[in-house]
């Protein structure tokens, strides 16, 4: 197999039950992310995720 360079090497694996993919699913999409690992890795790292919702200000930057 080809290694590849990237800057995150380390490998994490665990297992969940159906239920609480489904909350780690619904959460990472409420929270805007496109990927479970960018989701995981910020809430791991961080311990929170701020979504900001500016659609009112873009009204009044046009």
């Amino acid at each position: 197999m080809k290694k590849v360079n990237r800057a995150r090497s380390a490998h994490v694996h665990f297992m969940t039950t159906p239920e609480e993919k489904a909350k780690l699913l619904e959460n990472m999409n409420r929270a805007g992310y496109r990927t479970l690992g960018s989701y995981l890795l910020k809430m791991g790292l961080d311990g929170y995720v701020v979504n900001i919702d500016f659609s009112e200000i873009k009204i009044y930057s046009r």
